[in-house]
């Protein structure tokens, strides 16, 4: 993985490779203490689809398919109401600079981006 940060156009920081981290699940399931020692996304797999889902839900009410808004367990979990996370969803390109690829791919972004 690299990310792209203060450094000059066109080049790209190489930080040592490393997977990305797993779903633990619930984390009302385990301690916090067990978390630092596994590492991993406190929430399942299918509760972060959810999340992608209803994103896409909000962001494009008036596309065919488009199901109305349900359940917010997961955005108090992160203690987000549904228009912060809009707002932030709409911002990750300019708040979270960080590509993953390969060192091809890598470079390719970083010739196209400022």
């Amino acid at each position: 993985m690299a990310c792209k940060g203060d450094e000059g156009k066109g080049e790209v920081a190489s930080l040592p490779a490393k997977g990305l981290a797993g779903f633990l699940g619930n984390e009302r399931q385990m301690q916090p203490s067990v978390f630092s020692k596994i590492g991993g996304i406190e929430f399942s797999l299918l509760d972060y689809l959810a999340l992608v889902e209803a994103l896409g839900q909000v962001v494009r009410p008036n596309k065919r398919g488009y199901i109305p808004p349900c359940d917010n367990m997961i955005l108090e979990r992160l203690n987000m109401n549904a228009e912060e996370w809009l707002k932030l969803s709409e911002s990750f390109g300019g708040k979270f600079r960080c590509a993953v690829g390969s060192a091809q791919e890598l470079e390719s972004y970083a010739l196209h981006t400022n």
